[in-house]
């Protein structure tokens, strides 16, 4: 670990003639960008969030809006029958940010759950760019070199990136508290067992916000201290013994928090086996260190055509650094490597970065097979679930240290000249990674069939209907409208990790299988037979499913047709859907007819 630098006590900053601490003026800083990024989703509140339509926003407004009603309820807030009617959903092993929703409680309940998202979106950066800087203040004397270290881990490529939809990335305080308290540990050599505690309860913490960050932190931590026996393998031991009472008191208080959620993932119903996410594929690619994507201020339309086709998928594009940061980099390491904690950093951010790229290299969007070192965690269960590249989470981490080092001795040198190069230096790498302000953002439409629920209100809480669009992965619209009605009505149906052949799709049906392909346009509804509605109906049944609403969606018109097919009649229009009510006796009628061999009655057709 990198041995500590004396701090400089900084004045605070003006306030309307009162003076703020250093942490206030900075944590005031980060919201103020923050607020900047993310400002179209606030004039006005609630009528827009980030990202493109139906994405993961609307995914994690559902989560946002179920913790507080299945809590009101007294049940169990980890397992769910409202997604994938019967069978259900494990929430533990999908990012269900348990503790940030449980935060933003008082929002969901009198602004909605898509303005508590898009708060909990605003302060992702903001709050990890704070706790970057409470960190990194003690290995740099100056105060505002601490901030530039920590606006950039905030404003990275990674945040920037993520920002899009995952918030449970974007809220990563984990990794810099984590780093400032085992600095406390094995550095400053602090016994106190109070420091094991917080230890503990920032890794429960975490578990219970994104389970994927706290692997990424787990293999971070090992780096680093790998990286710090290798450098300081006489002090070792030394530092290493009187800290493991507070490493055992840390994995003791953890174990004891984490013990229900991770039992109840690891033993409980609808667990998930197998790989989540294709292996070797979200991975840093080895241009994206040095090519924009479209996130970035300054990204040439000829480079972005080259970084758009590069390994990984849009937002998981998160590697780039620029070749001014990179030189800035490169020069510092020459000129301070005598410094631990230039030498420490360096050395555990490459290493995670080459982490990053996977199990074999990417060049330009091709795999050479050239094998790598992240090859080996395919024999350690869990650790392969993490994405490989989003380990640039840490190594920006590890950039903003060296960047607020390198911004600290160009402040500390006297001569005039070294401290405009530096500041030139720093400029320039700065506006490479500068994003593109505002953000990319979406408008939120939701019918008044769901806003304004009077009419679906005369169903029984609880009861089963059947959505189009149909949710699967890519498609949360049903889950959002499900969230705004305040989770009165279960679907058999979601965008949620399940024990099914086909990640984030429920178990397969006749239903999912029409109605997403209507969607899509990869089955137009003449292709449709009759036994295709024979076999709808099997679900309906099968599903307990009192009502059917078609809302908007591509190919509508597609959709209430084969609807109206398969239940023998027509919607009700209106309040921006298309509903059928009393679908059990839609069923029965049908069901007679067939028994006594009787025409069906009429309706559009198939």
């Amino acid at each position: 670990m990198p041995t500590r630098t004396p701090a400089r006590v900084a004045a605070g900053v003006s306030w309307f003639g009162r003076r703020l601490p250093p942490w206030a003026a900075a944590l005031a800083g980060y919201l103020f960008l923050a607020l900047l990024l993310f400002l179209p989703v606030w004039l006005p509140p609630g009528q827009r969030t980030v990202g493109g339509d139906g994405g993961d926003p609307f995914f994690f407004s559902w989560f946002i809006r179920w913790f507080p009603y299945a809590i009101a309820h007294g049940w169990n807030p980890l397992l769910t029958a409202h997604l994938d009617y019967p069978d259900g959903v494990n929430l533990m092993w999908n990012t269900s940010i348990t503790l940030p929703s449980l935060l933003v409680v008082p929002v969901t309940l009198t602004a909605g759950p898509m303005v508590a998202y898009n708060l909990l979106a605003t302060l992702g950066p903001a709050l990890s760019g704070w706790c970057a800087y409470l960190a990194l203040s003690r290995y740099v004397q100056s105060r505002p070199a601490a901030f530039i270290g920590g606006a950039l881990y905030a404003f990275s490529p990674f945040m920037v990136s993520q920002s899009l939809g995952h918030v449970h990335l974007t809220l990563a305080w984990a990794p810099p508290l984590a780093l400032l308290l085992l600095d406390e540990v094995l550095v400053r050599q602090r016994r106190s067992l109070w420091l094991g505690v917080a230890l503990g309860a920032l890794g429960a913490a975490q578990l219970m916000t994104g389970e994927e960050v706290l692997a990424i932190v787990g293999v971070a931590a090992a780096v680093g201290l790998v990286t710090a026996g290798l450098l300081h393998r006489q002090a070792l031991w030394s530092r290493l013994q009187p800290a493991l009472p507070v490493l055992g008191v840390a994995a003791a208080v953890f174990l004891v928090a984490a013990a229900v959620p991770l039992g109840l993932q690891f033993l409980g119903p609808q667990r998930v086996h197998g790989p989540l996410q294709p292996s070797n594929y979200y991975v840093s690619d080895l241009l994206n260190f040095v090519l924009p994507t479209r996130v970035q201020l300054i990204a040439p339309a000829a480079v972005t055509h080259l970084s758009d086709h590069l390994a990984g998928y849009g937002s998981e594009r998160t590697a780039y650094l620029g070749v001014p940061l990179i030189a800035l980099l490169a020069l510092l390491v020459r000129r301070s490597w005598g410094l631990p904690v230039v030498r420490w950093a360096a050395i555990a951010g490459g290493t995670l970065a080459l982490l990053s790229l996977g199990d074999t290299l990417h060049v330009a969007g091709g795999d050479t097979r050239m094998p790598l070192p992240w090859a080996v965690t395919s024999a350690i269960p869990l650790v392969h679930e993490i994405l490989p590249v989003r380990l640039t989470l840490v190594v920006f981490l590890l950039v903003g240290l060296l960047v607020a080092v390198s911004v600290d001795a160009t402040l500390a040198t006297p001569r005039w000249r070294p401290r405009l190069w530096g500041a030139i230096a720093v400029g320039l790498s700065v506006a490479a990674l500068c994003p593109a302000v505002p953000l990319l953002t979406s408008p939120i439409a939701t019918p008044g069939f769901f806003s304004r629920p009077s009419d679906l209100h005369a169903l029984p809480e609880g009861s089963v209907i059947l959505v189009a669009p149909f949710a699967v992965v890519g498609s949360a619209d049903a889950m959002y409208w499900q969230a705004e009605a305040a989770m009165w009505f279960r679907m058999p149906e979601g965008e949620a990790f399940v024990p099914s052949p086909y990640p984030l799709y429920p178990p397969p049906s006749a239903t999912e299988f029409a109605l997403v392909r209507l969607a899509d346009g990869s089955a137009p509804l003449a292709v449709v037979d009759a036994s295709v509605a024979r076999q709808i109906r099997a679900d309906l049944r099968r599903w307990n499913v009192e009502a059917v609403v078609v809302g908007p969606m591509a190919h509508r018109v597609e959709a209430v047709a084969l609807m109206s097919a398969v239940l023998g009649r027509a919607p009700l229009a209106g309040d921006g859907v298309d509903v059928w009510w009393d679908v059990p006796a839609a069923l029965a009628q049908i069901d007679r007819y067939s028994v006594n061999n009787a025409a069906p009655p009429p309706t559009r057709p198939l």
